[in-house]
């Protein structure tokens, strides 16, 4: 499925007001208020040791659940091909045994409980669409409760679907929530009813009915504690006790933050343990409080816990993010967590990162740095996380950065703000000299227009180690031998196959056209060097023209439905984002099936306007005490052989690379999915000819695709009257070319 399919990030000018106010004024958090100062605090006391224990888990797979059953451990795991696990395991990782649910039509195992004797409840649900989802096909689906012996024998598997009205199944609810097994109690299951139990003779009993007929309205977890106490999580995130004897809710718990999300898990000698996005902390139910036993950014572990049983307070054992996990919890991995003493926590220089969307590339290469790197660590701040909102994260980061008290690096890829903003008030670290002959990454070679990317004012202020490519596509024998499209011969195009614009283009308005369009001519609009803009100039007002074809307001539709209108010609100009070779096989063989034309974005002159997308680019602090830590990281982000990102690397050598495994024969051993339940097509390599064709046009690409806030702000501000019929294209031009031509001379 495409990523950032026509997607947008709230605008906002935040830089610029941050960077004025505090430049002349010094204001921002207090230290004891800031709680990037308390993430920035180092800590001994709460440092664990991460061992992966090996043989529990494979790639592409995820962990559903983990429980220790008498002096085992039990895991539940996953697979992409449909299939579930079930892998018992001593707490040293020996003694690893497993057995296995064959099942294609399951698309997942999401709840799952052992009883007493280690017989395994497991909830199961299939998929109606061969890539899993569920898209339209709610009342198609089949859901199960199925229990397995120790040795994976079948013992029932029943179809509780058909306990949910038509109306849930409408409404995709499932009929199982979340499951336990209780001491004395069984198997309690949370259901859109209520708390039930289950009883393998007779069925579901109600114990205490949810919704209007009793004490909450729904239910979020049910949790099982130390000694068989119960939890439930409910309504408004509500914590409390769960009483099934007197059918009662204690008072919720306060210690639970209600915007927090916690993955709770039992274990000895406490009443419960609550992993969050900070560490792991132990409920004392007596005092009522949370008490902290494992912090993850003094561990430095990264990504946070999928689900965990613990051993004591000092050792765990844990399903964590790996160091190249998916949306989806896959490629995670089952480790044991050990308390370290305080006296032996190693002295690393420790520098700080700043992130501003979590589990990116940046974030997983610290936290693989931080397991091979001897003499530094890196610790992650995620603004947004830290701050509730990414506008809030965004506006305190910019305070600190000009206050001198700013993470040493920054992922600024996530923060819609042109690097130039932060070049222009001295900012950022100059990185020239580290990438020059006898330089400290001076040996590394890059893509040619990937490196002029890397410039501003023609000096290198950050490094950009993966990227994908923006354009759109259409079949070969549309395009007619043209690599690019004019507004005419668009238009022309267009009325040959009886479309109009949003069809032709896939469904969408006014608004994100304009705003996803905008960046791959920014280097017509914008002149942040010479501090210019032409907003005002003929080629602007015929793109705005060119926008008005498109209707102000519509639906967009999900990318599956729309590459089905592309493979039946309902639609022409395919939004791509491409960014590894598999996607271009599938948007070519699985979705056209025939030959296609990278021809960029339409525009004035028939230019070939197609950008490159940095996933991630990051810069260095210009007040950082370390330098040369800041340049192993970077290092360390252009070494292929880390296997962190799976997208096109601005490694030259990693590119060429790239290219000519997709020419070998055994890609054929890959698939593609076909839109619209066509099935799958064989993967097939390409050609010598089109990989050096790809490679062509790759590096001939001169655009950096970048959203820039205020200034997109500002464009669909004052595009909105012509677009009305208030104001012509000329005179919105002008309002905009005066509008952006401040803005800039502030912000240069």
């Amino acid at each position: 499925m495409r990523k950032d399919y026509f997607a947008k990030r709230a605008l906002s000018g935040i830089l610029s007001i941050a960077l004025c106010i505090t430049a002349f004024t010094g204001c921002g958090k207090k230290k004891d208020d800031n709680p990037v100062a308390k993430v920035k605090e180092q800590s001994k006391d709460y440092v664990f040791k991460q061992e992966s224990i090996k043989g529990t888990i494979e790639k592409d797979e995820r962990v559903t659940c983990i429980d220790k059953v008498g002096d085992k451990i039990k895991a539940v795991i996953g697979t992409k091909s449909g299939s579930i696990r079930c892998v018992t395991f001593n707490p040293d990782g020996s003694d690893i045994q497993s057995y296995v649910i064959e099942g294609e039509e399951y698309y997942s195992a999401e709840e799952c409980a052992f009883d007493n004797d280690g017989n395994l409840y497991v909830h199961l649900f299939t998929s109606p669409k061969e890539d899993g989802s569920y898209e339209n096909a709610e009342v198609d689906r089949t859901e199960y409760l199925a229990k397995y012996d120790t040795s994976g024998n079948e013992l029932f598997k029943v179809d509780v679907s058909k306990e949910l009205t038509e109306e849930e199944l409408e409404n995709n609810n499932f009929f199982i929530y979340d499951m336990v097994w209780v001491r004395d109690k069984g198997l309690v299951v949370g259901t859109p009813g209520g708390v039930e139990t289950y009883d393998d003779a007779n069925g579901f009993s109600m114990v205490m009915p949810g919704g209007a007929e009793g004490s909450f309205a729904h239910i979020s977890q049910i949790v099982k504690g130390l000694d068989s106490q119960l939890y439930i999580q409910y309504d408004d995130e509500k914590f409390s006790t769960l009483d099934l004897d007197n059918k009662k809710i204690g008072e919720p718990i306060e210690c639970f933050d209600p915007t927090q999300f916690y993955q709770f898990f039992e274990g000895e000698g406490h009443d419960l343990f609550a992993a969050t996005s900070e560490g792991i902390f132990v409920f004392d139910g007596k005092e009522k409080q949370l008490v902290k036993v494992l912090d993850f950014n003094d561990s430095l572990m990264s990504g946070g816990i999928y689900d965990a049983v613990a051993l004591s307070d000092t050792e765990i054992i844990a399903a964590v993010s790996g160091d190249t996990p998916d949306e989806y919890g896959f490629n995670a991995d089952i480790v044991r967590l050990t308390k370290v003493n305080p006296e032996a926590v190693g002295e690393k220089i420790q520098l700080t990162m700043a992130c501003f969307v979590g589990g990116n590339y940046a974030e997983k290469a610290a936290s693989k740095f931080n397991k091979v790197n001897d003499k530094y660590s890196i610790k992650v701040i995620n603004y947004p996380e830290l701050y509730g909102s990414e506008e809030e994260g965004i506006k305190q980061f910019n305070l600190e950065l000009v206050s001198g008290d700013a993470p040493d690096i920054i992922d600024t890829s996530g923060l819609n703000v042109s690097v130039q903003e932060y070049v222009n008030k001295g900012l950022l670290l100059d990185l020239t000299p580290a990438f020059e002959d006898g330089g400290g990454l001076g040996d590394i070679e890059f893509l040619p227009n990937l490196a002029e990317m890397m410039k501003v004012n023609g000096k290198i202020y950050r490094a950009i180690p993966e990227f994908g490519i923006k354009t759109y596509i259409v079949r070969e024998r549309f395009a007619g031998g043209k690599n690019s499209f004019t507004y005419d011969e668009c238009e022309e195009l267009i009325k040959s196959k009886n479309l109009d614009y949003v069809s032709a283009f896939g469904d969408v308005n006014k608004n994100v056209i304009i705003s996803y369009n905008l960046p791959y001519n920014r280097n017509k609009y914008i002149d942040w060097q010479n501090k210019k803009c032409s907003f005002n100039s003929q080629d602007f007002v015929e793109f705005l023209n060119f926008v008005n074809r498109f209707k102000e307001n519509n639906e967009e539709e999900d990318s599956d439905g729309l590459d089905l209108k592309y493979a039946d010609d309902r639609a022409i100009f395919y939004n791509a984002e491409i960014y590894d070779l598999y996607e271009y096989s599938r948007i070519k063989q699985a979705v056209f099936s025939d030959e296609i034309a990278m021809v960029g974005c339409p525009n004035k002159d028939g230019e070939n306007l197609a950008a490159i997308n940095a996933f991630d680019s990051v810069s260095v602090s210009s007040r950082t005490k370390y330098p040369e830590a800041a340049y192993d990281f970077i290092r360390f982000l252009f070494d292929d052989s880390n296997d962190l990102g799976g997208v096109f690397t601005s490694n030259k050598a990693g590119f060429e690379k790239a290219l000519e495994e997709a020419t070998k024969e055994s890609v054929s051993s890959e698939t593609l999915l076909v839109p619209g339940g066509g099935g799958e097509v064989k993967r097939e390599p390409l050609s010598q000819e089109e990989a050096q064709k790809f490679y062509d046009y790759v590096t001939s690409i001169n655009t950096l695709y970048e959203e820039e806030g205020a200034i997109s702000n500002i464009i669909v501000e004052e595009t909105s009257a012509f677009f009305s019929g208030q104001k012509t294209a000329e005179e919105v031009a002008d309002i905009i070319q005066s509008r952006v031509n401040i803005y800039i001379n502030e912000n240069s």
